[in-house]
């Protein structure tokens, strides 16, 4: 806050219902400034609705996506915005922001969890049925499981135990070894986490930032 007051403008950060840092911004604010309760955003997060329309004052547009919040910190616009792992490390390996830039820690925060699952629609034949399950008990692998470090986007990537870097491609490593933040495995294993919101408490929060925060400043990506 004392930064963005000093420098109108030059913070920012995408919509949350479009955005995952966003969206991880908004639901990891009630854990940071204490609110009441920080799985209610409709009746528990006091602090955290009061936060963001100040804050609010000194940003001069939302992106509709993470697309453009990377591109404004590429060429100068912003200075300053809230990301996840995965989006601090990737777009500085794929090139999309210069390797010089830094990242910090706030000082006490409770990280809040994303992962990606598998489903099975209804009405599968059972062959169907046990040829995807063969792939999913493959995919959970260790082996299989490290190639999810990827380009760093979904760090610290894999979900299974014992999938460790050293399993995962050599380019992998390599991006980790050049673009990774050690500070990140120190916070994974120090600060608490908890699950994102659920999907009804999820939607108000989203509704009450489009009206209450977000207003007329959200801007479509061109």
């Amino acid at each position: 806050m004392e930064w963005a007051k000093a420098n109108p403008g030059k913070f920012g950060y995408a919509r949350p219902a479009n955005s995952g840092p966003g969206r991880t911004f908004l639901m990891g604010l009630p854990y940071i400034l204490g609110d009441e309760d920080p799985t209610d955003p409709e009746n528990g997060w006091d602090k955290t609705w009061a936060y963001l329309k100040e804050l609010g004052e000194y940003v001069d547009t939302y992106p509709t996506g993470t697309g453009q919040v990377v591109t404004n910190m590429a060429d100068g616009t912003w200075a300053m915005i809230p990301t996840t792992t995965g989006w601090e490390i990737a777009p500085r390996a794929e090139g999309q922001l210069p390797n010089k830039l830094q990242a910090a820690a706030f000082d006490d925060f409770t990280w809040v969890t994303d992962a990606h699952y598998a489903a099975i629609p209804k009405g599968q034949s059972a062959d169907k049925i046990s040829a995807i399950m063969l792939l999913l008990q493959d995919m959970l692998t260790p082996e299989q499981n490290a190639k999810a470090y990827d380009a760093g986007y979904f760090y610290p990537g894999p979900a299974v135990e014992g999938a460790t870097l050293d399993l995962a491609p050599q380019e992998s490593q390599d991006v980790i070894e050049e673009f990774g933040r050690p500070m990140f495995d120190e916070l994974i294993e120090s600060q608490d986490a908890v699950v994102p919101l659920d999907a009804e408490s999820m939607v108000k929060a989203f509704d009450i930032w489009d009206r209450e925060v977000g207003g007329g400043k959200v801007e479509e990506e061109s």
